[in-house]
């Protein structure tokens, strides 16, 4: 909640694109941080909600800004993609949590982080060709 509420204002002061990348950074060194450190440092999973919780409004303004016209659809789109792979990310971290154990399981999901800046910085550079 409280990322929600104090993460527009970081995102209008800093950018859109700068609050998702370092969100994302932040996030998943804090996920690693959790994961590498140990139960001594479990508080790091709750402080990584914080910056995950930034993410999604501030994608849904960015899209709002770059597709004035288009944005309902866009919006449609990337919120169905949103939920598509949400189920299918929790399915297979699910299973590898199964499988290998918790630490590996959260550790997929800082896989999934480094994904996530490395298509924001994709997107970065996307834009400023737009």
């Amino acid at each position: 909640t409280l990322g929600r509420l104090i993460g527009g204002i970081i995102a209008d002061k800093i950018g859109y694109i700068k609050s998702l990348f370092y969100c994302a950074v932040i996030s998943t060194f804090m996920l690693f941080g959790g994961v590498l450190l140990g139960r001594g440092f479990i508080l790091l999973f709750s402080i990584t909600g914080f910056f995950v919780s930034i993410t999604f409004p501030t994608m849904l303004v960015l899209i709002i800004k770059e597709y004035a016209d288009e944005a309902s659809t866009v919006m449609g789109f990337a919120i169905t993609m949103c939920g598509m792979l949400n189920m299918i990310g929790s399915w297979v971290i699910g299973k590898i949590n199964d499988q290998w154990g918790v630490s590996v399981g959260m550790g997929s999901v800082g896989i999934c982080g480094i994904v996530t800046c490395l298509l924001v910085l994709f997107l970065s550079k996307q834009l400023k060709e737009h």
